[in-house]
C-alpha cells in the first residue's frame, strides 16, 4: 500500500476534504428573510409606540416624573428593550388632576405603561384645606 492511499484513507484528511466541501454560509429563502424582518419591524414599533405613549403621559401636565436614585446611586432602569431607544426609568411619579372617577383608569394605564415606577397621587389634604399631600396607591 502507498503512502498516498494511507494518507487518504485516514480519517483527518476525510475530516479535511468534508470541511472543504461544506458551505458555512447560512441558507435561507427570501420568504424566511422577509418574514423575520418583518417580525423585527412589528416588535420595534410595538416599542416606538410604547415610548411614544410614556412621553405623552408625562408631557400632558396630569404627571410628573421624579427623579430618584436607590441606594446605590444608581437610576431605575427602563423595562424591557426601551432602553435601547434611550428612554429613561422612572422611579417615582407623581399624578394630579384626576378626580376618583378617572383616577383608577388613569391609575391602571399608568402601570401598565411605566411597570417600573411607583405610582402616587397628589390630593388636597381633608385635615389641612388649601394644601397638598401626597397619596399612596394600595
Amino acid at each position: 500500500m502507498s503512502a498516498t492511499s494511507q494518507l487518504t484513507r485516514s480519517p483527518a484528511y476525510r475530516l479535511g476534504a468534508w470541511l472543504r466541501g461544506v458551505s458555512w454560509r447560512p441558507r435561507f429563502t427570501l420568504r424566511a428573510l422577509l418574514i423575520v424582518t418583518t417580525l423585527l419591524c412589528i416588535g420595534m414599533w410595538i416599542h416606538l409606540h410604547w415610548i411614544n405613549e410614556r412621553r405623552a403621559a408625562i408631557a400632558s401636565g396630569h404627571v410628573t416624573a421624579v427623579p430618584m436614585l436607590d441606594s446605590a446611586g444608581v437610576e431605575t432602569d427602563p423595562p424591557w428593550l426601551l432602553g435601547l431607544f434611550g428612554e429613561p426609568g422612572h422611579a417615582l411619579l407623581i399624578v394630579h388632576g384626576y378626580e376618583d372617577a378617572q383616577w383608577r383608569q388613569t391609575e391602571a394605564r399608568l402601570a401598565r405603561l411605566f411597570p417600573e415606577a411607583e405610582i402616587r397621587r397628589d390630593v388636597e389634604d381633608p385635615v389641612l384645606p388649601g394644601t397638598r399631600v401626597i397619596e399612596e396607591v394600595q
